[in-house]
């Protein structure tokens, strides 16, 4: 059991980092690209010199849903082959 939550865990922040690499930007905003679904985590301003900034509160959030979505088919799986 603690493998499977250490595996979500794993599987939370790599979902997570894969996301920083979609655009979610509100429609109507201008200024900025948001990436990260389903909170957005990394601003990029549209300017001369881009500099990203993170937003770690939404990050840990994307990582513990992720984690959890990710527990699900991890642990029926294990609750089949233990059957």
């Amino acid at each position: 059991m603690k493998k499977i939550l250490i595996l979500a865990v794993i599987f939370g922040a790599v979902i997570t980092l894969i996301t920083g690499f979609i655009n979610t930007t509100p429609s109507g905003l201008i200024g900025a690209s948001w990436y990260g679904y389903p909170w957005a985590w990394r601003y990029v301003p549209v300017v001369l010199k881009p500099v990203t900034n993170y937003d770690v509160a939404n990050f840990i959030g994307d990582v513990i849903l992720w984690s959890v979505v990710a527990s699900m088919p991890m642990l029926l799986w294990w609750k089949m082959k233990k059957k």
